[in-house]
């Protein structure tokens, strides 16, 4: 298959289904006999101005979250076209440059950047709520975040220069586990990670590839047959 160069951070719910963003489309992709199938009927045409997009898996069903200027709107997938509820939309605090969700228990969890912080906002009672706990200061010069559901607690990753550190909320607060850090790949650009059967998989862009690890016995292990090349 051939792309443009025009894409960014690759976003997946499982080793199976990727998304990625060419010019204004996001493109799934699956994985189906050691090799990367795309269904266009499935492709996504971004609002007009959207500068990103996120997704996840609600009870089976995919929702996609894109940035508008400085709403966050969220689509799901219905009878075969996307859906859009404009009572889930979001606005961004001021300053913000990035969103990622993730789905717990069911819900529907949203973290953006504004400045150095990532807030978290959940969906309650048809409005968004954010718990200023929960709260995470990132590193200094965090360029990304990703976030994941880990038997229903919440995972997220940061981009620090070319290390990617992780992060859980454990007792109130935010823990780092230095062993589970990542040094990311030469000229990686982006991140995205996921929860499969109760384990944390990695992705990266590696300039024209998306990698995906595994973390396994203290490390990251990375299978090249997962290696998907634009």
């Amino acid at each position: 298959m051939s792309f443009t160069e025009n894409y960014s951070t690759p976003l997946f719910i499982s080793t199976e289904l990727v998304a990625t963003v060419n010019d204004e489309i996001v493109r799934f992709f699956s994985f189906e006999k050691d090799s990367w199938k795309s269904d266009p009927s499935a492709n996504l045409t971004l609002p007009v101005g959207c500068s990103d997009v996120s997704l996840t898996s609600v009870l089976g069903n995919i929702v996609v979250a894109t940035v508008d200027g400085n709403i966050v709107r969220f689509f799901s997938f219905e009878k075969d076209s996307w859906k859009s509820d404009p009572s889930a939309n979001l606005t961004l605090p001021v300053g913000c440059s990035d969103v990622s969700l993730t789905s717990v228990l069911g819900n529907i969890v949203v973290a953006t950047v504004d400045g150095n912080i990532v807030r978290f906002f959940s969906f309650e009672k048809d409005s968004w709520k954010s718990d200023p706990s929960v709260n995470l200061t990132l590193p200094v010069g965090c360029s990304d975040v990703s976030l994941t559901s880990v038997l229903g607690n919440i995972v997220v990753a940061t981009v620090n220069e070319n290390t990617v550190r992780f992060y859980s909320f454990e007792k109130g607060s935010w823990k780092s586990d230095p062993s589970a850090n990542l040094t990311l790949p030469v000229g990686c650009t982006g991140i995205s990670l996921t929860n499969v059967l109760g384990n944390i998989i990695v992705a990266t862009v590696n300039k024209n590839s998306i990698q995906l690890y595994s973390f396994e016995k203290g490390f990251w292990k990375t299978d090249p047959s997962t290696i998907y090349h634009f």
